[in-house]
């Protein structure tokens, strides 16, 4: 069972490289689309034992087709993941979720994967030239992702978060003891150059 919020739309992950059977994420982060929706994959062959499993009223297959009500009056399970469906989907969520999964596709992922590695290269490079601890593993490119965190000295986290959005229009995030920067392939070299300026501002007036 895997949960790869974190690389999808970011990274290249197929579920056939690592022989996953169950996984499931949101879909608000990196793919670009919007809170109560995600995406979810089960192997196909635990679609099939029907034994213990209590259908949904969107699991049956007779279910496709709505003007034929008189499909349903038989129990036919869908062979898919539709048979875990609860009941009427989120439309509108569903659809922006579509147009940012067609929005990715075309942009390619290995693109934007490609892109994001380059923006921490240049962020990391930048935040070692201040001297600043990188909680991150970032020496093996095969153990990284979009996500930069570094441990600020003396001012708390939350505090520096607090200011380089108010200062300098930047927004990341307060990891427990750490600030969490994650650049996305939209980002610019002027972007991660606005967070150094703030850092370093911070940084000295401590």
């Amino acid at each position: 069972m895997v949960n790869p919020t974190q690389s999808l739309g970011a990274l290249y992950f197929s579920v056939n490289d690592f022989g996953i059977d169950f996984m499931a994420s949101n879909a608000h982060k990196w793919l670009l689309s919007s809170f109560g929706v995600g995406t979810m994959y089960i192997r196909r062959k635990y679609l099939k034992d029907l034994e213990k499993f209590k259908p949904f009223f969107f699991s049956q297959s007779g279910q496709k087709e709505r003007e034929s009500f008189h499909a349903n009056m038989s129990l036919n399970i869908s062979t898919t993941a539709t048979r875990f469906e609860l009941g009427t989907p989120h439309i509108q969520n569903i659809v922006a979720l579509n147009a940012a999964l067609r929005y990715i596709t075309k942009i390619g992922i290995r693109n934007i994967e490609k892109r994001i590695m380059y923006l921490t290269d240049y962020l990391i490079d930048n935040l070692r030239k201040l001297k600043i601890e990188i909680l991150s593993p970032v020496e093996q490119k095969n153990y990284r992702s979009g996500i930069v965190t570094l441990i600020p000295r003396k001012k708390k986290p939350a505090e520096i978060v607090d200011q380089l959005e108010k200062k300098s229009k930047v927004v990341v995030s307060v990891r427990g003891k750490g600030i969490r920067i994650s650049p996305h392939f939209y980002n610019i070299e002027q972007d991660i150059d606005r967070l150094i300026v703030g850092v370093r501002s911070i940084l000295r007036s401590e």
